[in-house]
C-alpha cells in the first residue's frame, strides 16, 4: 500500500526481543494502525519501532513498546479524548465520519470510525497502555506499552 501511494514505511528496533503475549492481538493492534496511517496520509511515510521500554528510576525492566508513527495531518483532539476515555468502548456511541473527512482529502477513502476502537480494546485485553500525540500538519504517534511477561 505504501509503495503504491509513493510513501516510505521504515522498520526500526532489535532484531530480538523476548517477549510473553498474544501474538494474534498484538499484530492486530499493529496492522490497523499501519494500515490507517498509510491509507490517511498524503505524503511522508509511516515509522514502526520496537524496543524494551524505559525503566525510570527502576533497574528492572517490565514492559516493552512499540510505536506507530505517521507524518500526516493529525487527528482530531475530540477524537483522541473519545478514544482515551475509559467509559466509552465504541459501542454506546458511533465515531462521526466528520474529523476523519477534516484530515483526508476528500478523494481518499474513509472508514467506518471503528478502527482506532478495535484497537483500544485490543490494547485492554492484552493489558498494554495506549498513548497517543498528535500534532495539526505534523503527524500523529501511537505508543503501545505491554508487559514483557504475564503472569497469569
Amino acid at each position: 500500500m505504501a509503495k503504491d501511494k509513493g510513501l516510505w514505511l521504515r522498520f526500526e528496533g532489535p532484531k530480538s526481543l523476548k517477549v510473553d503475549g498474544d501474538m494474534v492481538k498484538v499484530h492486530r493492534i499493529a496492522q490497523n494502525l499501519i494500515v490507517n496511517a498509510i491509507k490517511y496520509i498524503q505524503t511522508g511515510g509511516v515509522t514502526v519501532s520496537w524496543d524494551l521500554e524505559s525503566a525510570g528510576e527502576s533497574t528492572e525492566i517490565t514492559r516493552w513498546q512499540f510505536t506507530v508513527k505517521d507524518t500526516g495531518r493529525g487527528i482530531p483532539s475530540d477524537l483522541i479524548k473519545k478514544l482515551l476515555d475509559p467509559e466509552n468502548n465504541g459501542t454506546q456511541e458511533k465515531v462521526s465520519e466528520e474529523p476523519l473527512s477534516k484530515i483526508n482529502s476528500s478523494h481518499l477513502p474513509s472508514g467506518e470510525g471503528i478502527g482506532l476502537f478495535i484497537v483500544k480494546k485490543l490494547c485492554e485485553l492484552i493489558q498494554a497502555d495506549l498513548e497517543i500525540i498528535s500534532n495539526p500538519e505534523e503527524g500523529t504517534m501511537f505508543r503501545i506499552s505491554l508487559p514483557l511477561f504475564y503472569t497469569d
